[in-house]
C-alpha cells in the first residue's frame, strides 16, 4: 500500500470519526433538550397536583370550620334560650311572690 492510499484512507477514517462525534454531540444536545422538556412538564404537573391538594384541603377545612361554627352557634342559641327561660321564670316567680305579699298584707 502506498503512502498516498494510506493517507487517503486515514483521511476518510478521520472524516467518519468526525461524523460520529458530530452525531454524538447532536444526540447529546437532543437528549439534554428532551430532559429539559420532561423536567418542565413534570415540574408543572407536580405544582398543579400540589395546588390541587392544597385547595382540596382548604375546602375540606373550610367545611369543617363552618360545621363547627354552626354547631357552636346552635348550642349558644340553645343556651341563650335556656337562660331567657330561667330569667322569665325567676321574674314570674318574683312577681307572684310580690303580688302575694301585697295581697296578703
Amino acid at each position: 500500500m502506498s503512502l498516498e492510499r494510506l493517507y487517503e484512507t486515514l483521511r476518510k477514517i478521520d472524516s467518519k470519526v468526525d461524523e460520529v462525534y458530530k452525531l454524538r454531540d447532536n444526540e447529546d444536545a437532543e437528549i439534554s433538550r428532551l430532559i429539559g422538556e420532561v423536567r418542565v412538564k413534570v415540574q408543572g404537573e407536580v405544582e398543579d397536583y400540589i395546588k390541587r391538594l392544597i385547595n382540596e384541603y382548604r375546602e375540606n377545612r373550610s367545611r369543617e370550620v363552618e360545621e363547627e361554627v354552626r354547631k357552636y352557634s346552635e348550642n349558644l342559641h340553645k343556651d341563650i334560650e335556656e337562660f331567657r327561660r330561667k330569667i322569665n321564670n325567676a321574674i314570674d316567680k318574683t312577681v307572684d311572690e310580690v303580688i302575694k305579699a301585697l295581697i296578703g298584707e
